[in-house]
């Protein structure tokens, strides 16, 4: 009745009464579905307060290139507030994409479980990241096994985590420089796996940081983190997308500097 009555913090834990063994199973049943739907609500909310936090730059932005828009008499100055306003368009767009694709992620509702070759699927994200790399000269060099590497998982969230971890490499990647894309069959004598590497030459992240990069909105003091201009959201979709097909990713620097982000996911049995 607490829980119902909006006491998500409610819990069974240890019973005085009624210790038989079915009992003391349905407390602890209840206390993790009770921890787990008050962890689903707490993210969503934050998640709410971060978007609409996140919105009011670029609404402010809108606002302003509107304003003068009006007033403007120029042919140039007008092109350039409407210029404006669609890029604001734009990434309004898109935040509200990611948070609703975030949401669907962290719901536990799912898609189609589909059999697709990782190899094509990042060499596709690849192609679409050189066009925008090539505005400004850096070159996306694709290193994959010759062998397939079979997946099953919901393709198109798998898509969208490595086109993340790309845009994000991009995003901090200066001028003229590389990002390295190796993909390799993985695992040893274990469970086959597929081990995806994405690095680039940026600035990197504070080492205390990596771990906190895939988390919503997360803002480091690094300036990596001041100079981006994306929602905040990517990673987090990245994470877990690759979560829920049973695999991992991490973040760490690379000597000389850059970061590599490796994804681990496991390969589909014949």
């Amino acid at each position: 009745h607490r829980f119902a009555d909006g006491d998500l913090g409610a819990r069974v834990g240890a019973l005085r009464v009624g210790r038989s063994r079915e009992m003391v199973a349905l407390g602890r049943e209840f206390d993790q579905m009770a921890a787990r739907i008050e962890r689903l609500i707490q993210d969503h909310r934050r998640l709410i307060g971060d978007v609409a936090h996140e919105l009011r730059s670029p609404l402010a932005r809108l606002g302003v290139a509107v304003e003068l828009g009006r007033v403007e008499t120029e042919t140039g100055e007008r092109e350039a507030s409407h210029a404006r306003i669609l890029r604001e368009l734009d990434r309004m767009e898109r935040l509200i994409g990611q948070a609703l694709d975030l949401s669907r992620l962290e719901s536990g509702a799912h898609g189609a479980v589909e059999r697709g070759d990782l190899a094509v699927i990042a060499g596709a994200r690849v192609a679409d990241a050189r066009f925008e790399a090539s505005q400004r000269a850096i070159e996306i060099r694709f290193e994959a096994a010759p062998e397939p590497l079979p997946i099953r998982a919901e393709l198109d969230l798998i898509a969208s985590a490595v086109e993340n971890v790309l845009r994000n490499a991009l995003r901090f990647a200066p001028e003229g420089s590389m990002i390295d894309v190796r993909l390799q069959r993985s695992g040893g004598s274990g469970e086959a796996r597929a081990l995806l590497v994405i690095r680039d030459r940026g600035p990197g992240v504070p080492e205390p940081d990596l771990a906190r990069i895939f988390e919503p909105f997360y803002r480091s003091a690094d300036a990596r983190q001041q100079t981006g201009g994306g929602g905040g959201l990517g990673l987090a979709i990245a994470r877990s997308a690759i979560a829920r097909a049973g695999g991992s990713i991490s973040a760490g620097n690379r000597d000389g500097g850059g970061l590599d982000v490796r994804i681990e996911l496991p390969l589909a049995r014949n």
